[in-house]
């Protein structure tokens, strides 16, 4: 490794003073400047951005660049040496649903994942690869995918990507068969789609001007984003919208072993906690009538129960079968 014999000067950024007055304390910012009045242009089209600000930028990279000259070797060695404690071609558990199993892969030396699918009754060869990111990437110097999802019958899938670093994902509804999108790409939304249970219907969020998830709009698929319909809208600007599968889905899917969510096992109503005698959670919210109507302990441990989809709290075998799991599992490392 080789160092070059006179350090390049630093960049200096030029001081432009700019005063601000708030409770009667005047405060100088010199680099306000740095700061682009115009951000949100620049978060869609990074070619926007101001001149004096993107030369102070590439600036600072070259002094980089002529600092670390000389360290490739080392940069890729220790590169090398992270990568190798990685498992490259890692994938995540399948997750069944109906007659087939959907997962994520990588492959060696690829950087992006590829989201599969294969029969629950078949090889495990048989897998159709939905969304290929390193194919997807290639064209692009920044790429990445946002939420990926199929529909309930299993015929598309909604999935997002950026290609701008900006964060503003355009979602796409893909045939699985063919393998052709389906309509025009919806820009600016944040990442992923919900679908309803039709397959034919995609509720997303889309993003505002200053980059937060203010609406929900419904896709009918193979219609124009532009028809698309606003279904909710937040206009505190404190709080952010989002869309997702309802409490009463999960009810629908329990008895068929599939969870949506993680409300159970919920709490362990069996210990002290909750059923100590005394002064258990139980007892003191007989006390408080913090059920309404509730004569019994029994009375309010009812309404706790249904308050969960599997209609009951954790027991004793949950909490050891969790235990079992987590001891078992080789993967997962929390």
């Amino acid at each position: 490794m080789s160092k070059p014999s006179t350090p390049p000067a630093p960049p200096v950024a030029e001081k432009r003073p700019l005063r601000d007055t708030r409770h009667g304390f005047e405060r100088v910012d010199d680099y306000a400047w740095l700061r682009a009045d115009n951000w949100q242009e620049v978060m869609r089209d990074p070619s926007v951005l101001d001149a004096g600000i993107r030369g102070y930028l590439e600036a600072e990279n070259a002094y980089m660049a002529a600092v670390m000259s000389g360290t490739d070797k080392l940069q890729a060695k220790l590169f090398a040496e992270m990568k190798g404690r990685i498992k490259e071609d890692d994938s995540s558990v399948p997750a069944a649903d109906g007659r087939f199993a959907y997962y994520a892969r990588y492959v060696t030396g690829g950087q992006h994942p590829l989201y599969c699918r294969s029969a629950r009754d078949g090889d495990a060869i048989d897998e159709t690869i939905l969304i290929d990111g390193n194919k997807l990437a290639a064209p692009h110097a920044y790429f990445r995918i946002g939420g990926v999802a199929h529909s309930p019958d299993h015929r598309l899938v909604a999935w997002a990507s950026d290609t701008k670093g900006s964060e503003y994902y355009a979602l796409r509804v893909l045939d699985i068969d063919s393998g052709e999108q389906i309509g025009a790409p919806i820009a600016d939304t944040n990442g992923g789609g919900v679908w309803a249970n039709d397959g034919k219907t995609l509720f997303y969020a889309k993003l505002d001007d200053n980059h937060r998830p203010s609406r929900i709009f419904r896709h009918t698929i193979g219609t124009p984003p532009e028809n698309d319909i606003l279904v909710y809208e937040e206009a505190d600007p404190g709080f952010f919208a989002g869309v997702g599968l309802t409490q009463s889905f999960a009810m629908e899917l329990v008895t068929d072993g599939i969870k949506v969510n993680s409300i159970c096992p919920g709490n362990f109503l069996d210990g002290p906690l909750w059923s100590d005698p005394d002064n258990g959670l139980f007892v003191q919210y007989l006390r408080a009538k913090k059920i309404p109507g509730a004569k019994t302990v029994q009375d309010v441990r009812r309404a706790y129960e249904e308050m969960v989809p599997m209609a009951r709290g954790c027991r004793t075998e949950d909490v050891m079968k969790a235990i079992y799991y987590v001891m078992e599992q080789k993967y997962e490392t929390g």
